[in-house]
């Protein structure tokens, strides 16, 4: 179903090598999950990180196109729209 060859495989599974994003995307895609949950983080732990503005690499290191699109559109932003968004992603998690 990854079109990958048995030793690709074999070396995702023994931590050798790790899936590029398409790979991941379409893992998801077959397990019908996310990337947070396909990378073992829930749903608790992904709040917990925004609110407090807290970061694990491991966390971003696979974004979907469409987080990708929001974080070039943010870094595009000047410094009060950047502090008028946070604000508002801050609302938005704590009303959850």
């Amino acid at each position: 179903m990854l079109n990958i060859s048995r030793s690709t495989y074999t070396y995702y599974e023994t931590g050798k090598s790790e899936p590029g994003q398409e790979k991941l995307k379409k893992i998801c895609d077959i397990l019908d999950v996310d990337f947070n949950t396909l990378l073992g983080y829930s749903e608790e732990e992904i709040t917990s990180l925004v609110a407090s503005g807290g970061g694990n690499g491991d966390l971003f290191k696979s974004l979907s196109p469409s987080e990708e699109q929001i974080i070039l559109a943010y870094r595009s932003m000047n410094s009060e729209e950047k502090e008028y968004i946070g604000k508002q992603i801050t609302k938005i998690v704590k009303g959850q």
